[in-house]
Formats: structure tokens, sequence, C-alpha cells
């Protein structure tokens, strides 16, 4: 049971957490490397966009991890080996192609969907959620200063503008909403949008120097005023908190049960247990895979193995049971003893013995008429 605790509130150092979205085109990459130039020495980019922030390293000092998936599990594994290597500050560039790029949330859930039964996308979400709020923790948790850029979804407004005198209208793209899920901007302490004049707007701020910002061209000024509102307060300590009841690890997607094992399972249940298999999937499930799991989707290609085997064992065990019930001695019919064959004709059964033949009907009538002739013919002997 966890322990709770009452203390007093204090100040605590802490790492920035900087989100900036905006259109293609607005400067969401110059103005987050200008920034992390501010914060730290040591800066790591993890580039999703084809390696364009590179195309800053003559101005600017960086290490950078280049993405060609963007499941926001390698989100976390980038994560993670910035943070062994001690870099002070980490840029994600960009974020929203762990939502929508290759591999990304939305890409998981049609999979899922498409392999599933009920086609029910909503129903995919219990096995990709995990997998965002696992790359959601890590950023939190990030132990480097973090800037991430997010992509914005585009529209274009009439806006009126006046040159040389004249006024007239024209259209001029802006950005609406960032593309990742919807709440992302709680898990950071500033977020800005960048219009296309390069305008930063600050949109929410927990530094109050920054609340409501609008600095054109903004840059290294972000960053100092940031580093001084985190640096004011005791230095951050390592509390102990409760372990948390060990769970089982998110899988990866080669970790995971594949549609041919998941089908087979399926198919050897049903015949196994018939209409009780629903019932007894979990607890199957739960049994092969140590307790870590209920969902059949969740099993390690290991583990469905391992059920899959004991299935067809059930399986075939049912199968001898049913043949045993279900046999029938089989009845076979007794055929008559057969008859000898006619001496005389050779075709027809004997149905009569005459002298020591055995004659068929008509033979034994024409033996018997030929007896019959022969004795009339033979002359009387004399007394």
């Amino acid at each position: 049971m966890t322990q709770l605790q009452i203390k007093k509130a204090t100040k605590q150092q802490a790492k920035a957490r900087i989100a900036l979205a905006g259109v293609s085109g607005a400067g969401k990459t110059y103005t987050g490397l200008r920034i992390a130039r501010s914060l730290g020495k040591r800066v790591l980019v993890i580039d999703t966009e084809n390696a364009s922030a590179s195309k800053y390293a003559d101005e600017f000092n960086f290490d950078t991890i280049e993405l060609d998936t963007f499941s926001p599990t390698i989100y976390v594994e980038a994560l993670q080996m910035g943070q062994k290597a001690g870099y002070d500050v980490i840029v994600i560039d960009s974020l929203s192609h762990a939502w929508m790029g290759k591999d990304g949330a939305l890409e998981q859930v049609d999979r899922v969907t498409a392999r599933s039964q009920s086609k029910n996308s909503f129903a995919s979400w219990r096995e990709v959620t995990p997998l965002h709020n696992a790359l959601v923790d890590a950023m939190v948790h990030c132990k480097s200063h973090l800037i991430v850029t997010m992509r914005s979804k585009s529209d274009y407004i009439m806006r009126e503008v006046t040159r040389n005198g004249r006024t007239y209208n024209e259209p001029v793209k802006v950005g609406m909403a960032p593309i990742q899920r919807d709440g992302i901007e709680y898990e950071f302490d500033v977020v800005a949008d960048i219009d296309m004049d390069h305008q930063l707007i600050v949109t929410k701020s927990r530094c109050r120097a920054l609340d409501g910002a609008v600095v054109k061209n903004a840059g290294e000024e972000i960053g100092e005023t940031l580093k001084a509102w985190l640096s004011d307060g005791v230095p951050a300590t390592q509390e102990s908190k409760p372990q948390p009841h060990p769970q089982k690890p998110i899988p990866q997607a080669s970790e995971t049960i594949s549609p041919l094992q998941l089908r087979r399972l399926h198919s050897l249940g049903k015949e196994a247990y018939g209409e009780g298999w629903d019932e007894k999937r979990a607890e199957l499930v739960k049994s092969v895979s140590r307790g870590a799991t209920l969902s059949s989707k969740e099993l390690t290609p290991k583990e469905a193995a391992t059920l899959i085997e004991g299935l067809e064992k059930k399986a075939i065990e049912k199968r001898a049971t049913q043949e045993v019930e279900s046999y029938e001695v089989p009845v076979v019919a007794t055929e008559p003893a057969p008859q000898p064959g006619c001496d005389e004709c050779k075709v027809a059964p004997a149905t009569r013995q005459v002298g020591n033949k055995h004659l068929c009907t008509v033979c034994a009538e024409r033996a018997t008429i030929t007896a019959d002739m022969k004795a009339k013919r033979k002359p009387k002997t004399a007394a």
C-alpha cells in the first residue's frame, strides 16, 4: 500500500520542457536550436525530418540521431541514449511523426484493427495507448532540457495588407492545432506557436516572465529567461519512491504474437473447449504468461507456442474420445454357404442327387427321363 506523506512545498531546480508548434517554413527547427544553445553546451537532435536539422550544422554545434521509423518506442530509446551520453539539451524535431508518421501511433492502430476480428479501431487503442503513454512519461522524466517541435495543421486566411500606398487582401498561411494527440501541451512548461513571420507567441507558460510573450525571431533570450527561472530553487533531490508492482514490459512489434499464431491459437481453443473457450482463454493466457497479461494478443511468440502446444494435445485427446464414443462394431453380412455346382452342365447349382451325381433341376429331370427310357428298352429275360 502506498504511504502518503505531507511535506512543505519548495521550489526545486528543474529541466526545461518546451514545445514549439508551427506550419512548414515557420522556423521551428532554427528557433529550437537557438534556444538549445543558450540552455547547455552539449546538444543532441533527434531528427525525423530527413536530416533537415543538419543543414544548420554550420551555425550550431550539435550531434544527431536520425530516425527512419517513428514508433513511440523508438523515440523512447533515443531519449534514453541521449541521457546516458550526458547531453545537456535534447531536441526532438519533430514529435508529430510519433503520432502520424511511419509506424507512428495512428498507423499502429490501423494495423491492430486490420488483424482483429471485430475491426473495431476504438478497441485497438488499448494496445497502442500504452506505447504513447510510455513516450510521454519518458519526456516528462527526461534528465536533460527537452525541446520538441510539432507540425501544425495549416489553413489560409485573407489578411489586409498595405504596400506602396495600396491596400489589398492576400492569403496568409496560418497554423491551427499541433499534429499530436489532444492534450499533449499539458506535459510542457512552455508551449509556443511560431507563425510565418517568425513570430513566437507563447500560448502557455509556467514561467511568469514568458506568459503571453510575443517575440520576433525568438532565440537565446527565451532560453536565458527559462534557465534563470529553472535554476532558481533548491537542488532537486532524489527522493525514495515506493516500488511499483512489477509489470510486463511493453512488447515490441517483433516480440508480439504473430497473426498466424493468433489464428491457430483460437482455432485450437475452440476445438478443444467448444463454447467454453471464451471463458477458459483468459485463465490459460494468465497461466502461460505468469500473470503478466489476460489478453492473448499481448503474448510473446514463445508464450504463444507453449499455449498452442497445450491446446493441440487437448484437441487430440478430445478427438480421440469422440472417436471411441462414436465407434460402432461393423455388422458383417453372412453369406449362405456356396452350393455345389451341377456335375452335368457345370453351370447351375446342384439341387438334388441322382445316383452318385449332384445335378441341377433340369439335368436331374433329363437324367430321370433317360433312365426311364433305357429301362423300357431293356429286353425282358425268360423266366
